[in-house]
C-alpha cells in the first residue's frame, strides 16, 4: 500500500512538472511572438505555480520589461540574482537589471555637461531617435527649443502659435510635440517643443527646458561636470 501511495505521488509530481514546462512554453513563444501582454499573463501564472524556477521568472522579468513595468521587472531580476546566484540566468539578469535601473527609479543618470559660469552645454540631446544635438540647458525655459530647420529634418508639422517671454521680449513660436527626448540614459515620450528661427548660437543647437525636466528630479554637480536625472 505505500509502495502504491508512493508511486502515485511521484506520478502527481511528475505530471505537475510536465504542466508547468507546458506553461512555460507558451509563455516562451507569446514572447518570441511579441506577443508581450499575453506573455505577461501566462508567465506570472506560472511564477505563482513555480516561483522556484530561474527560468520562469527571468521570461517574466523581461516581459515586464517589454510592457515598460521597469520598478516589477527590476524586483524579479533582484530575486533570480539573490536567490540562484551561480546561474545562467543570474548573470543575464544583472546585465537586464543594469539596462533598467534608471527606469526602474533604482539608480540615477549621471550625464556630463560643459559649463562655463551659469551656462550649461549638454553635449548629445537625441530627439526622435534621429538627431542629436548640442543643447542649452535652461531650467527658467518653459518648453525645448529647436529651429526650423531641425524641424524640417524631423518632418513635424501640424504646429500651434504660441507666444514666448525671452530675454528679447515677447517672441512668436511654433509649438510641437516631439515623440521622444533622449538624454544619457533617461528617454521621455511627447515631450512639447517650440520651433523658432534663432534657436542657435554657436556650439548650441537648441534649449533644454522645463517640458523635459519635469520628467525627473535633476541636480547639477558642477564640480564633477554632471548633470543627475533621477525619475519622478
Amino acid at each position: 500500500m505505500i509502495k502504491k501511495t508512493l508511486i502515485f505521488f511521484i506520478l502527481i509530481l511528475i505530471t505537475q512538472q510536465i504542466v508547468l514546462g507546458s506553461i512555460l512554453q507558451d509563455g516562451i513563444v507569446e514572447f518570441n511572438k511579441k506577443n508581450y501582454l499575453r506573455a505577461e499573463n501566462i508567465l506570472e501564472y506560472a511564477v505563482q505555480q513555480d516561483p522556484h524556477c530561474p527560468t520562469t521568472r527571468y521570461y517574466y522579468a523581461m516581459t515586464l520589461v517589454y510592457n515598460k513595468k521597469y520598478k516589477y521587472a527590476a524586483e524579479e531580476y533582484q530575486y533570480i540574482i539573490r536567490h540562484f546566484p551561480n546561474t545562467y540566468v543570474a548573470q543575464k539578469s544583472k546585465k537586464g537589471l543594469k539596462n533598467i535601473a534608471v527606469d526602474a527609479g533604482i539608480s540615477a543618470d549621471k550625464i556630463k555637461i560643459n559649463h562655463r559660469g551659469n551656462i550649461i552645454i549638454l553635449p548629445q540631446v537625441t530627439i526622435n531617435n534621429r538627431l542629436n544635438l548640442s543643447m542649452l540647458l535652461d531650467t527658467g525655459a518653459s518648453y525645448m527649443v529647436i529651429t526650423q530647420q531641425q524641424a524640417n529634418a524631423l518632418g513635424l508639422k501640424n504646429f500651434k502659435k504660441v507666444k514666448l517671454s525671452t530675454a528679447n521680449g515677447i517672441v512668436t513660436g511654433k509649438l510641437t510635440t516631439l515623440k521622444s527626448v533622449k538624454l544619457g540614459n533617461s528617454e521621455s515620450s511627447n515631450v512639447e517643443a517650440v520651433v523658432l528661427p534663432d534657436a542657435t548660437s554657436g556650439r548650441v543647437q537648441g534649449i533644454l527646458g522645463l517640458s523635459f525636466l519635469s520628467n525627473y528630479k535633476y541636480t547639477i554637480d558642477r564640480r564633477n561636470s554632471l548633470l543627475i536625472l533621477d525619475k519622478n
